[in-house]
């Protein structure tokens, strides 16, 4: 899709009026495609996307470098403090997903401090069962999107602070997952024991798995 709207010539027009719908006071909008930015397609399950989550969704599908990192951090940090809800969960997600997509070192820093200093989501509380979802905490969680984007960026003190995520069960599984998986992009021989022991005792199939098929990988580098 990236692609398609680049050959169009309209990648800047797109990323623009996305950056003004997220309150970007320096972005220009372009009134033909702030409608189809913003409109979200049916979804009687989860419910239509806000105007703000469809054009950070968007924009997310449209980054192909880190041209426009700076505006998305902003865009990012500004969400970021707002209290709790579906529409923040939603923007901070899919913000990480484009600060990955762009591969810019400088978003290192603000998406180690999502996974190191934000709330975890057993934070919110737990839901007693047999409720299906475990954590109150409001979903889609972007501390997840956040790991994948770190291990995109592959920057040197990554592996560090995915493996801190990865132990400690206050994050959400989906977190811890996606730390394991991100692992296997930045994880190197220094780390090796340590993630050999982590795979051993892990409790979760899935994320043990991960970590050793990042264990494998580290042994190569």
């Amino acid at each position: 899709v990236a692609r398609v709207v680049q050959r169009t010539g309209l990648t800047s027009e797109v990323v623009e009026t996305a950056l003004a719908q997220l309150g970007d006071p320096r972005a220009s909008a372009t009134a033909e495609l702030t409608a189809a930015l913003t409109t979200s397609p049916p979804a009687r399950e989860v419910k239509p996307a806000s105007p703000e989550g469809r054009a950070a969704q968007l924009l997310s599908v449209v980054i192909l470098d880190a041209g426009h990192a700076p505006a998305i951090r902003a865009a990012l940090e500004r969400y970021r403090r707002q209290p709790p809800s579906r529409t923040r969960s939603y923007v901070c997600f899919y913000l990480c997903r484009a600060l990955g997509e762009g591969h810019d070192d400088g978003s290192a820093d603000p998406l180690t401090s999502i996974l190191l200093d934000d709330p975890t989501e057993a934070s919110y509380g737990l839901h007693a069962p047999p409720n299906a979802f475990v954590y109150r905490a409001t979903p889609p969680f972007h501390r997840a999107t956040a790991a994948v984007a770190l291990g995109r960026i592959g920057s040197a003190g990554a592996a560090e602070t995915l493996m801190t995520v990865v132990e400690d069960f206050d994050n959400a599984l989906s977190v811890r997952n996606a730390a394991a998986i991100a692992l296997g992009e930045v994880g190197n021989a220094d780390c090796s024991p340590r993630l050999a022991a982590l795979a051993a005792e892990y409790p979760e199939v899935i994320t043990r798995r991960a970590l050793l098929e990042a264990h494998r990988r580290a042994q190569l580098r």
